[in-house]
């Protein structure tokens, strides 16, 4: 577990756990002088060599407490490794372009969770996200807070988008829906 409280982190507002399987943040700035030069990312295993198939499951976030950050990841891969089993809770703070709790670029996004439980403002929410792979499983429960719009699962042209399941019991929401596709993409 990796715990980081307060302060503003990452040299190009990118932070990580390594290792470690759990990442929590309270009331932490992911370096906001990056945000509008598209450096906006944290995530708990953010893997960015294309050739990857390493997989990335069962990491944790939990985002809280008035932090600030652009997006956001429990597991994202360039390449092809399955990103399963992961979560992430946001229990307060400000995401200015969104929240997902697992992206593969070409591989497999399945059974992922994503909850949002306290006062937070979120432009964007994705259970799963994948270019050309499949996106299954994957939930997203909103119970508070103040939500742009929420998809379960998401695929690029030629992905395969399957039982992603997006739950509203509260706060406030702008779009919804549970899966979504590019033209070319595949919703079953």
């Amino acid at each position: 577990s990796f715990v980081l409280g307060g302060g503003v982190w990452g040299e190009q507002g990118i932070a990580e756990a390594g290792t470690r399987d759990t990442l929590v943040l309270e009331g932490t700035t992911i370096n906001t002088d990056y945000w509008t030069n598209g450096y906006h990312n944290l995530a708990v295993v953010h893997e960015s060599n294309t050739s990857s198939t390493a997989d990335i499951e069962g990491k944790s976030l939990t985002f809280a407490d008035g932090g600030a950050a652009g997006w956001i990841w429990a597991g994202y891969t360039e390449g092809s490794g399955t990103v399963s089993g992961n979560t992430l809770t946001i229990t307060g703070g400000t995401l200015h372009f969104g929240a997902e709790v697992g992206y593969s670029k070409t591989g497999k996004v399945e059974n992922n969770r994503l909850t949002i439980s306290g006062d937070a403002s979120i432009a964007d929410v994705l259970g799963g996200e994948t270019e050309t792979g499949s996106v299954s499983g994957n939930q997203v429960t909103i119970l508070a807070g103040s939500v742009g719009s929420a998809k379960g699962g998401y695929a690029g042209f030629g992905g395969m988008v399957t039982g992603n399941t997006l739950k509203i019991e509260g706060g406030q929401m702008g779009t919804a829906n549970g899966g979504g596709s590019e033209t070319n993409g595949r919703r079953a």
